[in-house]
C-alpha cells in the first residue's frame, strides 16, 4: 500500500478500481496508457501497481484472509530482519535475495508458508511440480532454490539475532 501511496494517479484511482471493480480497458483509458506507453512511466507504473493491488485484495478476500495477512507480516519481519544484519555484506545478500523474491510470483505465493515451516521441502517440491526430471533450469527449480535460501537466511540471522540479542 505504501508503494500505491508513493505514486500519486495509483493513489487517485485506487479506491474506484478496487471497489466499483472496473475492467483494465477503463483503468488503462483513465491512465492514458496506449500500446506506445514506455513501462517506465509514471502511469505505466501506477497501473502495475493497482493491479497488484486487485490481486492482493482479491486474495485476502478468500477464506485464506488470514494467511495473506500472515504472509505480509513474515515478510515484514524477514525485510526488517535483513535490514538489521550486522555486516553490509550479510545486507547486501539480503537485499538480492528479497529483489529475487519480490521478482517471483510464484515464490511469493508460498514465501509465507514455507518460511513459516507450514509446508515442509517435500511439501514445497509438490506444489511446484519439481521431480527428478525437472531441468535445473526450469522456473520451478529456480523458485525452489530461491525459497531454500530464503529459508536458510532466515535461520541463520535468527539464530544470530538469539545469540547477539
Amino acid at each position: 500500500m505504501a508503494k500505491v501511496n508513493s505514486n500519486s494517479l495509483a493513489k487517485k484511482y485506487a479506491s474506484q478500481f478496487i471497489k466499483d471493480d472496473w475492467e483494465l480497458a477503463i483503468l488503462k483509458n483513465k491512465l492514458r496508457i496506449t500500446p506506445t506507453t514506455a513501462v517506465g512511466t509514471q502511469e505505466y507504473q501506477a497501473y502495475q501497481l493497482l493491479l497488484r493491488l486487485r490481486e492482493y485484495n482479491e486474495n485476502s478476500a478468500t477464506p485464506n484472509e488470514y494467511a495473506a495477512f500472515e504472509a505480509l507480516v513474515l515478510t515484514r519481519l524477514y525485510t526488517e530482519t535483513i535490514a538489521k544484519a550486522k555486516t553490509p555484506t550479510a545486507r547486501k545478500q539480503g537485499q538480492d535475495l528479497m529483489t529475487k523474491l519480490e521478482n517471483d510470483v510464484t515464490a511469493q505465493k508460498y514465501f509465507a508458508e514455507f518460511l513459516s515451516d507450514g509446508l515442509t521441502l517435500n511439501g514445497l517440491k509438490v506444489k511446484l511440480g519439481v521431480t527428478r526430471e525437472t531441468s535445473q533450469k526450469s522456473k520451478e527449480y529456480k523458485t525452489l532454490l530461491l525459497l531454500m535460501k530464503a529459508r536458510a537466511t532466515a535461520n541463520s540471522l535468527d539464530r544470530i539475532k538469539r545469540v547477539y540479542v
